[in-house]
Parts: structure tokens; C-alpha cells; sequence
């Protein structure tokens, strides 16, 4: 207990160090950062860093720790019945395999994020460390898996392979290899994979009870989250899998921290507390299997499990546009996810158009929606997918995206990451050049905008947010859906001081603006009229050039119509966004 509360204090130590040491952002933004983590997050994170600071000192000790723990473990555990069945159920991780990778795989190429590299090695050069997680985090073994499954021997032959060339080359230790996120991934890919091929259970028996006992002990408290949640799932999975003392104690210690944060993480409303779409869906994935493993086990987790699922199925169904895809707020792509449609049951009900606690509202009319981001940022204690997006909307018309958000290119900290988390990216008001919320690093957010949902109704949403309030400025913006016509969009800024207060409006790549009389005209290609922006109390209107990423590495060039206005509050300017022969409503 001494020497882990001695090693626990010279990480924390060098945890504060190193964070005081971000030269290029200062220190200030770093105090503004750190201030909203809870204790625990902080003690869980001295720990990381000193088990890492540990394992460089004395190369192997976290191997030689594991191993001298399988042989109890091996000795003590016995199979239980499969977690996984074939053919696959709907919701099961079989079914949301991606076949037409399948000869790419068998051939060393390798498509994650949008990016193929074909793979000689398991560190590629040039790879991003998120695409290294995923070639180490094994999903695509689940690809492989049901391809033989379904008679592939060359598929079967080839996945053997790869995990004896993986065990082969990847000790227990302090690499990316065995980063928890990547190895709660493995841990319930290879699940899946001895449950589909049982001639393979020889070959990952032994790595799976392993990777178990390497979990149990580094669950993600500091981050917390979606990866905490992974962590757990994949804990939980690994102890419904099996029998014995050891699985026992996973299954039980994964069930209990899954009650406290199932509490904490998924919303009143169903929503997911970090507030993005897409993670709201990664996390549903993973909850729909601890949801059939502690089911078919009887485990009383499985009723908590159970309605967080249901209110999170609910919500699934309803955050969509009419494509069926999500919003992209709050570090958002399509195609990483799996879909919406894939992640609910035919009785799953929509939830209502106003989701005050995630913060997010459907104002639809017969032609289209307007989905508005009326909540808070995210978490004070995990603000890594935070964007400075408060008020900020998409829109659609039909299954034809309209007015879009500026989307996620990659995860690396540059100046692309910070544009597009940044209030421009955004259709919002930016005050003075500067972002709501002080998005800095790949992950990081120093002070943040509070958002208040003032009023909420069928066709009616008030919203404020004080992210200005270091420069003497509230804004508040009232959106209206009226059928027939279309949307009103009024901003008003209230406060102390000269201000220069820019809304924009980012057109869909697909998508330009044609100049009208007093209107801004949204067409296609075929230069069809789809919908005109009618400014409201005098701004001044400018096209401006955008960027858009709805995919990961994926970058296009898109339209911005910047709306300005300039002077002493309080200002009070806005737009009509009309649909085809419509005219604003009198007054």
C-alpha cells in the first residue's frame, strides 16, 4: 500500500508537470483544463503515468506481473457456453461486419478511418494512432471470422495467423498494444472469434484469460466515458464467458462499476453524456452485448442494462435526419458508427423532438428538419470530443443535407483539428473572432460556454449560452419552425461594448449559393432553388470559403454564407430560411 501511494504521488506529480509543461498553450489554459476533473480522475491517472514511468525504469515487470498470475488462473477456469451464436442475431457484432474487406485483409491491406495501408508490420509507417488502435484492436479478425464462417478456409487460415503473429510480437507491455481502450477491443473481438470458430478456442483461450486479467486492473477511471465503458463491457464479456474464481470476480467487479456508471453516463432522456451522436452509438453497440452476455447469465445488472439500452435505442431512432444517419456535433463522422437502423429492434420507440439533459431538439416541418445543438458542451470532467458549437444547427431537406457541421478530419492535434472544433466550423454566432469555448490540443477545453435551454416547444426553441462572457456578451437564439414556409433563425446579443458578431451558415459540398434580390438563394446542381436565406435586422452578407470532414480523412470544400453585424449591444439579427415560393410570416 506504501509503495503504491509513493508511486501514485510522483505520477500525479509528473502528471501536473507534464501538463504545465503544454509550452505552445500556456499554463493558464492548462489550470482552466485540469480545474474540472474529479479527484478520482486525477489519483486514476497518477497511477497510469506511474505504472509507465514503472514499466520503463524495469522492462517486463508488467509481463512478469500477468504471468505470474496465469497459471491460478488457467488452473481454476473452465468454458462456459458460448457468448455468441450462428448465424448471428440482429444486434450480435457478427452481423456489422464489413464483407467486401475480406479479400483486401487476406491480401495485408488494411481500411481504417478511411485510409488503406498495406500492412507488413503491426507499426506501419505513417499510421495515426487511432488507426493503429484499430489494427491492434482486432475488429477486423470479426470480418475474417464470418467469411470463414461461411466457408472461407483461406479466412480461417489467415486469422490463425494473425493472432500467432500478434501474440508472437506483443508481450504484456507499456505500448500502444496494450493501451486498455485497445485491449478491451481485442478482448471482445477474440470473444466473438472463439464463439464462431471453435477450432480457434486453442489458440486464443490462453490470450483471452490474459488480456482479462490485464483489464481487470487498468480499467480507464481517469478518462472515463465511452472508454471506461468499453473497459467494462469487455470485462464483463470475459467473465460471462467463463467459470471459475477469476471470471467471478471480473463479471462481479465489471457489474458493479456498471451501476455506477450507466447512473452517471446515460442521461434522463437517453442520451449519452458526452453528447455525440456517434459515440451515443458506439457506446449503444457495446451495451447491447453486455446486455445479452449478463441476460444469459441472470445477472442483476442486466435490469439497469436493460432500460439504458431501451432510452438509448430511443434516442438513436429519433437524433437522425431524414437520411437516417446522425448530426455530426461534437466530433461526429458517418461511417464509424454503426448505423442507427442497426442498433434498434422494430419496437423501439422514437424519443420526443427536445432532449433537454443531452441538449439537442428536432424542429421538423413537412419538408425537412432542423436539428439544434441547445445543450452543453459535454462533460466538464471529459471534454475531449467538445466542440465551441453552442446554438449551432443542421438542416435537411427530404434525405438532401442542406446546412451542415464542419465535421471531424482527424484526431491529431494541429491547426485543422482546432478549425474544426472551433466556432466558425459551426452554424453559430462567433463574437470578435474568438471561439465560445477555448478548444485547444486534440482534446482538450479550457473554459467553456454554459448553455441554458430557456424554452422549448412543438416548432419553438430559446436557447442561451454565456461563452462571451469574458468579452461582456449572452447570446441567446430563438429558432421557429413554421409549416409551409420554413425556419426563422433570430440571434440577440445582449451585454457591454462594440462587438463584431458573425452567424454563418455552411452550405452541404454538394450544394451553392446563388445571389437573389435581397436573399441568398440555396441550389443544387442543377441549379434548382432548394431553399432562401432571407436576412433579418441588416447584416452584412459575405461568402466565405469552408471546410467540411463527414468522414474521417476525408476533406471537401464547401460555401459559407457569413452574416455580420457590427456595433454597440444590444445587437438583434437573424435570417429567414425559406422554403421555394414562401414568404416570411407578418410580424
Amino acid at each position: 500500500m506504501h509503495v503504491a501511494r509513493f508511486w501514485a504521488n510522483i505520477g500525479q506529480a509528473r502528471f501536473l508537470a507534464e501538463l504545465a509543461l503544454e509550452r505552445s498553450e500556456g499554463l493558464g489554459m492548462t489550470v482552466k483544463t485540469a480545474r474540472y476533473l474529479r479527484p478520482e480522475q486525477v489519483v486514476a491517472r497518477a497511477a497510469f503515468v506511474a505504472e509507465r514511468k514503472l514499466a520503463r525504469l524495469r522492462p517486463g515487470i508488467l509481463e512478469r506481473h500477468i504471468v505470474r498470475k496465469m497459471p491460478a488462473i488457467l488452473a481454476t477456469t473452465r468454458d462456459a457456453e458460448p457468448l455468441w451464436r450462428w448465424p448471428p442475431g440482429p444486434l450480435d457484432p457478427a452481423s456489422r461486419t464489413r464483407p467486401g474487406l475480406v479479400d483486401d485483409i487476406l491480401n495485408g491491406q488494411f481500411t481504417f478511418l478511411n485510409s488503406s495501408r498495406q500492412v507488413e508490420n503491426w507499426w506501419p509507417e505513417g499510421a495515426s494512432r487511432l488507426w493503429l488502435f484499430h489494427l491492434h484492436g482486432f475488429s477486423w479478425a470479426i470480418d475474417l471470422a464470418v467469411a470463414a464462417r461461411r466457408g472461407r478456409a483461406d479466412a480461417a487460415a489467415a486469422l490463425q495467423r494473425g493472432v500467432d503473429d500478434w501474440l508472437k510480437h506483443h508481450p504484456v507491455s507499456d505500448s500502444d498494444a496494450w493501451h486498455p481502450y485497445v485491449v478491451s477491443e481485442r478482448l471482445m473481438a477474440w470473444l466473438t472469434v472463439r464463439d464462431l470458430l471453435p477450432e480457434l478456442n486453442s489458440a486464443v483461450r490462453e490470450p483471452i484469460l490474459e488480456h482479462a486479467a490485464f483489464l481487470d486492473h487498468h480499467l480507464e477511471h481517469d478518462v472515463a466515458g465511452n472508454h471506461l465503458l468499453k473497459n467494462l463491457v469487455a470485462l464483463l464479456l470475459a467473465g460471462c464467458a467463463y467459470d471459475g474464481p477469476y471470471p467471478t470476480a471480473w463479471r462481479t467487479r465489471a457489474a458493479r462499476h456498471l451501476e455506477t456508471e450507466l447512473q452517471r453516463q446515460v442521461l434522463r432522456d437517453g442520451g449519452h453524456y458526452e453528447r455525440s451522436p456517434m459515440y451515443h452509438l458506439l457506446v449503444l453497440a457495446d451495451l447491447l452485448a453486455a446486455l445479452w452476455a449478463s441476460g444469459r447469465r441472470e445477472l442483476p445488472v442486466s435490469v439497469t442494462l436493460a432500460d439504458a439500452v431501451r432510452r438509448m435505442q430511443s434516442v438513436a431512432r429519433g437524433l437522425v435526419h431524414p437520411d437516417g444517419e446522425i448530426p455530426l456535433f461534437n466530433d461526429s463522422v458517418l461511417g464509424e458508427a454503426p448505423s442507427p437502423a442497426k442498433l434498434i429492434g422494430p419496437s423501439t420507440t422514437s424519443a420526443p423532438d427536445i432532449l433537454p439533459s443531452t441538449g439537442y431538439a428536432k424542429l421538423p416541418v413537412a419538408e425537412g428538419v432542423l436539428i439544434a445543438d441547445c445543450g452543453p458542451p459535454g462533460p466538464d470532467d471529459l471534454p475531449a470530443h467538445v466542440h465551441a458549437d453552442a446554438l449551432s444547427f443542421e438542416l435537411s431537406l427530404g434525405e438532401e443535407r442542406v446546412f451542415v457541421d464542419g465535421g471531424v478530419f482527424d484526431y491529431v492535434a494541429s491547426a485543422l483539428r482546432t478549425r474544426l472544433r472551433g466556432t466558425a466550423a459551426h452554424n453559430t454566432v462567433q463574437i470578435d473572432g474568438r471561439d465560445q469555448s477555448e478548444v485547444w490540443s486534440a482534446f482538450r477545453v479550457g473554459q467553456r460556454a454554459r448553455v441554458r435551454l430557456v424554452h422549448a416547444a412543438p416548432g419553438t426553441l430559446v436557447a442561451e449560452h454565456d461563452g462571451y462572457a469574458r468579452v461582456g456578451v449572452r447570446h441567446e437564439r430563438r429558432i421557429d419552425a413554421f409549416a409551409d414556409r420554413g425556419w426563422r433563425i433570430l440571434d440577440t446579443l445582449v451585454g457591454t461594448g462594440e462587438h463584431i458578431a458573425d452567424a454563418r451558415l455552411r452550405l452541404h459540398p454538394a450544394l451553392q449559393f446563388r445571389v437573389g434580390v435581397g436573399e441568398w438563394l440555396v441550389c443544387d446542381d442543377e441549379d434548382r432553388v432548394l431553399l432562401a436565406v432571407r436576412p433579418i435586422g441588416g447584416p452584412d452578407p459575405e461568402l466565405e470559403s469552408g471546410v467540411y470532414a463527414e468522414r474521417f480523412g476525408q476533406l471537401q470544400d464547401v460555401e459559407v454564407l457569413r452574416l455580420r453585424r457590427t456595433g454597440p449591444l444590444p445587437l438583434v439579427f437573424g435570417c429567414w430560411l425559406l422554403l421555394p415560393g414562401a414568404e416570411p410570416t407578418p410580424g
